[in-house]
């Protein structure tokens, strides 16, 4: 058998053939010669995204990419158009695009963004973004009265001449004053004694300066007058706490909701993060804030500047906190000063509660 004896320029070059056929590589030539460069094989991949106007969407993708295709989705209607993509900008050890809609989207309507994107090598990704229509007009919003406590009764009503027993359902609410033109889509309301997960998420529904809302955080089992009022029309609600002079809006869930002893309930816009109004309240016998995400909520309202802490260099200290004690389950509590203060809150008279309606202090303000 004759030997074939390859040079060492030679047996380089089979090297070489070999590894562009089996490994993925690409090559760059400088003074010393032929350097083989590694190329990634592995897909671009979404590490986050962010509604940041009614017509600008930021993906952020974990290499350098290009845009080949995207779409807006309306998956009310059934349509798309076309979305007009900016260049990959460096951000963070990110790579950031932003797609720019030539239509606003509406706040609250759900959307997808599809999008087809290139690497420098070639590898493609595809994706189907789920995203809602930004809110530019949250109103400005003032926490007017709470009522922490669910309670079950019964009353005696007369049917055709008959005398009979009802059960009545008292579930919590929250009331608040509209202190500016807007829509209360993507505000939440939040309790830290519930937790995020728990968050409730405000409709879709114009409002006005001057409005109060009412807002019944469950709907409880045989409560058949719970109408939520999203258009003009506000006296179809009927349900306990319903008021004819506010807008009711209800939660259809049984879940019980607010701290009966202490809780940070606060009003917050989702889409920013920025707190529009809060209230701490606790029973002063209660030493210590229960949970470590009441003091989160206590830090996001300092660091907001949403509330007057009375004692500054101990903002956790239950002084900071409006004083419950008295509170029951036939009682709310009221505002009756313009401040978010400790001070600004007293407790309503056994079954006095006023949902729809703002304190006479509050008026003559």
């Amino acid at each position: 058998m004759k030997k074939v004896c390859l040079k060492s320029a030679e047996i380089l070059s089979i090297v070489f053939f070999v590894l562009m056929w089996f490994y993925p590589v690409s090559c760059k030539v400088n003074e010393e010669g032929i350097k083989i460069v590694p190329v990634e094989e592995s897909s671009p991949e979404i590490n986050e995204y962010s509604v940041n106007s009614s017509d600008n969407i930021s993906v952020y993708f974990s290499k350098k990419v290009s845009v080949v295709e995207s779409k807006i989705f309306d998956e009310e209607e059934d349509f798309s158009h076309e979305v007009i993509s900016q260049d990959a900008e460096e951000s963070e050890n990110l790579w950031k695009i932003d797609f720019v809609l030539n239509e606003p989207l509406k706040a609250g309507k759900n959307y997808e963004l599809y999008g087809i994107v290139e690497d420098e090598t070639g590898n493609t990704l595809t994706f189907s973004l789920p995203v809602s229509g930004y809110n530019e007009r949250i109103p400005s919003l003032r926490i007017t009265e709470v009522r922490p406590m669910y309670a079950k009764t019964s009353k005696s009503v007369t049917v055709d001449g008959e005398k009979s027993k009802i059960d009545v359902f008292k579930a919590e609410f929250i009331e608040f004053e509209v202190l500016s033109d807007g829509n209360l889509c993507s505000v939440e309301i939040v309790s830290a004694y519930d937790g995020e997960e728990k968050n409730l998420m405000l409709p879709d529904v114009e409002v006005k300066q001057g409005e109060i809302v009412v807002v019944h955080l469950r709907l409880c089992e045989g409560e058949t007058g719970g109408i939520s009022e999203l258009e003009d029309d506000i006296t179809l609600s009927t349900g306990y706490y319903s008021s004819d002079f506010a807008r009711d809006i209800w939660f259809s869930n049984s879940d019980s909701h607010l701290g009966d002893k202490q809780d940070v309930v606060f009003l917050r816009d989702s889409q920013t993060g920025k707190i529009l109004d809060a209230v701490l309240y606790s029973l002063q016998t209660e030493l210590s804030w229960k949970n470590d995400s009441m003091k989160s909520a206590i830090d996001e309202i300092k660091n907001q500047e949403k509330w007057n802490f009375i004692n500054e260099e101990d903002i956790y200290s239950m002084e900071n906190a409006y004083d419950v004690t008295g509170i029951t389950n036939t009682k709310s509590f009221y505002r009756i000063k313009e401040e978010s203060a400790p001070d600004s809150w007293v407790l309503s008279l056994a079954s006095k509660e006023t949902p729809g309606e703002i304190s006479e202090e509050l008026k003559k303000l």
